[in-house]
């Protein structure tokens, strides 16, 4: 899903997945060095999130959910903060 059609529906409808989120921002956090050396990401998620059961989800901490948003990891999901 591009970045572009990401929107609170596809959020609270929970149909947002691990995919959709590296789709449509991968490219907007990897340096401009090839091969990359560095990724970013933010330090507050601001929307609901699930990693569904068959994707695994990394972030450089530390990482703060801000008020009424949540992360949800579903079973055999993964995230890892470093």
């Amino acid at each position: 899903m591009p970045l572009s059609q990401i929107n609170n529906n596809s959020v609270a409808n929970n149909s947002l997945t691990a995919s959709d989120l590296a789709y449509g921002v991968a490219s907007q956090f990897v340096d401009s060095q090839s091969p990359a050396v560095m990724y970013y990401n933010a330090q507050n998620v601001t929307s609901n999130i699930v990693v569904s059961n068959t994707y695994n989800a990394f972030s450089a901490g530390p990482i703060t959910i801000n008020l009424g948003q949540s992360v949800t990891v579903n079973v055999g999901g993964v995230w890892t903060i470093i």
